[in-house]
């Protein structure tokens, strides 16, 4: 997903790094599936430059395997909303 919004945007991997503070090889891993659980600050900062809104910040979210940090800062896979999602469409 990561990359297709990039691409839609018009930005490279190397300028989406620079607005979004994220690392040009981390934007590679995420864009290749080679980090299965990103940092939510990760997810969050690319979402802000991509300049997505709520709805297309969730997506990235689940995309990425990452839901919102639970009470103890823990994150889980999001496995059941991706199931619920699913099958709501």
């Amino acid at each position: 997903m990561l990359r297709g919004v990039r691409e839609r945007r018009g930005l490279t991997q190397c300028e989406l790094s620079e607005r979004s503070g994220v690392s040009v090889r981390t934007i590679s891993h995420l864009e290749c599936a080679g980090i299965a659980r990103p940092r939510a600050a990760t997810v969050k900062s690319l979402a802000q430059a991509l300049e997505l809104d709520a709805a297309s910040t969730e997506w990235l979210h689940l995309a990425s395997r990452v839901t919102s940090p639970g009470a103890d800062g823990a994150l889980t896979p999001p496995a059941h909303r991706l199931l619920s999602l699913g099958s709501a469409q």
